[in-house]
């Protein structure tokens, strides 16, 4: 019997948030991580159990008697969620830490090979039934995987006769070949990470996004030269999206500075009136009342800029 996820716990929000906490946050060799780790809550039993879960969620991984860790800092409950979000479209079976499933057993997407199951057998419902007929095994540790499923996935729904529905917004998954036994191809792969081999075909840009980054050179040539750039053009042609477009260039969603698929986090829109004659809507103002200081949103992302330099 292949077990889909460690029984230690479930991978709920909190569980998440306390590994981490517990995580030393920076590279350090097998050796010292092992050491560091006896400190922890967990103390010796870490090892035993709940290192499993860590892996399975790649908040870090061992790679060549290196530890490296997800996040170089504790995670807020929100953190956590938006990267359980990418985690369950990337987390797949078996993987260097489920063992028992048979050698035989191909590695395969949890999410997307499921959802492609469920298209072409639409009369199979039951969630044991159709991971019995991908992996070719029962997957032990059931609850566990139709808990993660329910919980990030927002395309499946099981219910508690563990019968799964498809939502009629689930999108195309992209496929990537994987690895059951590379430590550090699932650590990263889980985490979002392209891992793409020397073997891997080539990716040829198309000619639109070969535009798309001459135009954003230029920009980036431009803000080198001047500390601003004054985008001229009628309403409507795309003055904020190019704008956009450049900031998400530079900072992909990687849920830590950016946790949005839509919104860079490098980037904020502030819009002024047409009459705007001062920069108190930017830079704040104190009230006349109380006198208390009235913060912007602008001068929040001033700060965020400043914790973010790099």
């Amino acid at each position: 019997m292949g077990d889909g996820l460690v029984k230690w716990r479930m991978a709920k929000i909190p569980t998440v948030v306390e590994l981490v906490s517990q995580l030393p946050k920076e590279e350090m060799s097998e050796l010292q991580f092992r050491n560091e780790m006896k400190h922890s809550i967990y103390g010796e039993g870490f090892i035993r159990t709940a290192y499993q879960l860590a892996c399975q969620l790649g908040l870090y991984c061992i790679d060549n008697g290196k530890y490296i860790p997800r996040f170089t800092h504790d995670i807020t409950e929100s953190e956590a969620k938006t990267f359980m979000e990418n985690w369950i479209w990337n987390y797949y079976m078996p993987n260097p830490y489920t063992k028992s499933f048979i050698k035989t057993c191909n590695p395969k997407y949890v999410l997307s090979t499921i959802i492609s199951y469920l298209e072409s057998h639409p009369e199979e419902k039951n969630l044991g039934a159709i991971c019995f007929n991908i992996w070719e095994e029962p997957i032990g540790n059931l609850p566990n995987l139709k808990y993660v499923l329910n919980e990030y996935s927002k395309v499946i729904t099981i219910n508690n006769s563990n019968e799964v529905i498809l939502q009629p917004n689930y999108k195309e998954i992209m496929k990537e070949q994987l690895d059951r036994n590379d430590k550090k191809k699932f650590y990263d792969i889980v985490g979002g990470i392209s891992c793409r081999t020397s073997d891997t075909k080539p990716i040829v840009p198309t000619d639109d996004e070969i535009s798309l980054v001459s135009q954003q050179y230029s920009y980036i040539s431009a803000i080198k030269a001047k500390p601003f750039l004054i985008l001229g053009g009628f309403s409507g042609t795309g003055k904020s999206q190019q704008v956009k477009e450049l900031a998400f260039a530079a900072c992909p969603c990687d849920g830590i500075l950016n946790t949005s698929e839509t919104s860079p986090g490098n980037y904020l829109l502030v819009s002024v009136k047409p009459n705007w004659h001062d920069a108190s809507d930017i830079t704040g103002f104190r009230s006349s009342v109380n006198k208390n200081y009235f913060v912007t949103v602008f001068m929040r992302f001033l700060v965020k800029a400043k914790a973010y330099e790099s």
